[in-house]
Formats: C-alpha cells, sequence, structure tokens
C-alpha cells in the first residue's frame, strides 16, 4: 500500500497557519502559486504535505535546475579539456 504524503485543509485553515489572508491563500490557488482547488460546494482547499515531501511542481523545478546544471559542467568540462590539448599543442 502506498503511503498517502499529503493532506487537503480549507484555505482558512491555511490562512491561519502561515498568517496570510484567507483571499490571499485563494488568489494563490487561482494563480498556480499554491496547489488547491475549489469543491463543488465552494469551498477552497489547500494541498498540504508532509515535512518529508514536496509537490511535483517543486520536484519537477528542481529536475529542470539539475539538467541545466549538470550541463553547463558539461560544457564547461569540454571548454577546459578544449584549452588543455591546446596548450599542449603549443
Amino acid at each position: 500500500m502506498e503511503k498517502v504524503n499529503h493532506k487537503w485543509i480549507s484555505a482558512k485553515a491555511y490562512a491561519e497557519a502561515t498568517g496570510l489572508g484567507p483571499e490571499k491563500v485563494k488568489q494563490f490557488i487561482r494563480t498556480g502559486k499554491l496547489e488547491g482547488l475549489q469543491t463543488e460546494d465552494g469551498y477552497w482547499k489547500v494541498k498540504v504535505y508532509s515535512e518529508d515531501a514536496v509537490s511535483r511542481k517543486i520536484y519537477e523545478k528542481e529536475v529542470e535546475r539539475r539538467i541545466e546544471a549538470e550541463t553547463t559542467l558539461e560544457m564547461m568540462k569540454k571548454i577546459l579539456l578544449g584549452v588543455k590539448t591546446n596548450e599542449k599543442i603549443n
């Protein structure tokens, strides 16, 4: 059985826990800054992860940053190897 690493809480509870206003929380959900939804009954819910988890959005952003860093390192390695090779020729 897969462990659930999140729960849904009300926008009001999230606002109280973070010090944000409830309307700001709803705005963040609408703009995608917070992972959440509005129920059919009109209630706003925020997806909150356990301490050992991050949202998929954050995970994917970190994967992208790692790929960019590895690409940059590979390019720098090639440049440095080229400089080293040119020094031996001269």
